[in-house]
Order: structure tokens, then C-alpha cells, then sequence
């Protein structure tokens, strides 16, 4: 049996669901403006109205947030960029331990660590989707080339922003596609039925943050 609901209209960013307003944009359905609809639902209602709410939550969230959907696309990819980069940086800084570890050991003819030693090293590097080496020192570098990569890949995407044409539209980016990148970018599952869309917005800028704060790690690798 389908249900019959009251009317009660989600009045802005904070009170609508993200799932509610992606299912909108996707779909061009003003129903879901209502409280409680679900597809199938027998509902009266002046969808003119909705549409005109709905447009009216737009507004008031895209000035709160202050950014275009592309915009959420790109600081995602600049942000799983950077989540690589530091991985690899990460490793590298081990390298680097460790063969400062091995130079004073062999100095003073101690013999290997076992708290930390090469085969440790090793086996992390298994874990990463790069070109092995034999030597240490030779693997660093391809692990620069990696940090290199990314770096190069953030810069791009970095001066695409800073040109950004104020004439190219919202609708041309999938709202799917950003919640998916934020939630690569953040490295967190978001459940777009537990947040509203102004909740989405916080995330963005949590997003953003987390991007100008790794910039730092990444502009004195050598």
C-alpha cells in the first residue's frame, strides 16, 4: 500500500537530507522536498512550489559553502593525491632511518636490529605499487619519482582551479561522483542519509583544510 504523508517542506541546508537532495538533482523530482516521501508515494502537492524551495536551499547553500560542484571534485583529487604522497613520503622517511641506523651500527660492528631492520623495510615496500630495487638507496628514488608524480599532478590541478571558468555550469558535474571523491579525499564512509546537505558542506570545508594543511608536506620534498 502506498503511504500518504503529511506536507511538511524541508525548509533549508540543515533540514534536508543529502540524500534527498541528490535524489532531486538526479531525478528532477520536487517531491522529495517533502518530509518522509519516498518514490511511489500519492502525494498532492504544488511541485512549482517545490521547485521554487528547492531552488531558494541552492542558493542559501551555495553562498554558505561558497563553491562550485567542479571545485569539490578537484580539491578530492588533490587530496587523494596527497594521501599517496605522504604515504610514500612516509616510507621514505624510513629508508632514511634506516640507513642512517645501518651506518652507525656497522661503525661501531654492531650487528643488525631486530626491532628494525631491512626486512621490515622490505615488506612494507611490498605493500606499495612501485618498481622494486635491490638497493635502498636506489628504491628511495623511485619512491621520490612517486612523490614527484603526485606533486606534479596536484600543481595541475591547482592552477586549473585558480582558472576556473565562472561560466561552466553545476549541473555538468555529478553530485555522486564529488560525494565519492570527498569521501576518497577525507578517507571516511559518510552516510548521505544521516547528513544534510549543509552537514555535506562542513565536509567540503573539512576537505579543503585537510588540502592546505598536506600542501605543507609536500613543497620542501627533494
Amino acid at each position: 500500500m502506498k503511504n500518504n504523508i503529511s506536507h511538511k517542506i524541508y525548509q533549508d541546508s540543515k533540514e534536508i537530507p543529502f540524500w534527498n537532495y541528490k535524489r532531486i538533482d538526479q531525478t528532477g523530482d520536487y517531491l522529495y522536498m517533502i518530509k518522509g516521501y519516498e518514490s511511489g508515494d500519492e502525494v498532492e502537492a504544488d511541485l512549482e512550489a517545490l521547485k521554487v524551495k528547492f531552488e531558494d536551499i541552492e542558493r542559501d547553500y551555495a553562498v554558505t559553502i561558497n563553491m562550485k560542484s567542479e571545485e569539490v571534485l578537484q580539491y578530492g583529487q588533490i587530496a587523494v593525491s596527497q594521501n599517496e604522497a605522504n604515504r610514500y613520503l612516509l616510507l621514505i622517511g624510513m629508508i632514511d632511518l634506516l640507513l642512517k641506523t645501518q651506518s652507525i651500527r656497522k661503525e661501531m660492528e654492531m650487528e643488525p636490529s631486530e626491532d628494525f631492520n631491512e626486512g621490515m623495510v622490505r615488506e612494507l615496500i611490498q605493500e606499495f605499487k612501485i618498481q622494486k630495487c635491490e638497493s635502498l638507496t636506489d628504491q628511495r628514488q623511485k619512491l621520490i619519482e612517486k612523490v614527484e608524480k603526485h606533486k606534479n599532478r596536484i600543481s595541475k590541478i591547482q592552477s586549473e582551479l585558480k582558472k576556473q571558468d565562472e561560466e561552466i555550469k553545476d549541473e555538468d558535474f555529478n553530485l555522486t561522483d564529488q560525494f565519492i571523491c570527498l569521501q576518497m579525499g577525507l578517507e571516511m564512509q559518510i552516510d548521505d542519509r544521516q547528513i544534510s546537505l549543509y552537514e555535506f558542506g562542513l565536509y567540503v570545508r573539512k576537505l579543503v583544510e585537510k588540502v592546505e594543511a598536506s600542501n605543507k608536506l609536500l613543497k620542501n620534498v627533494r
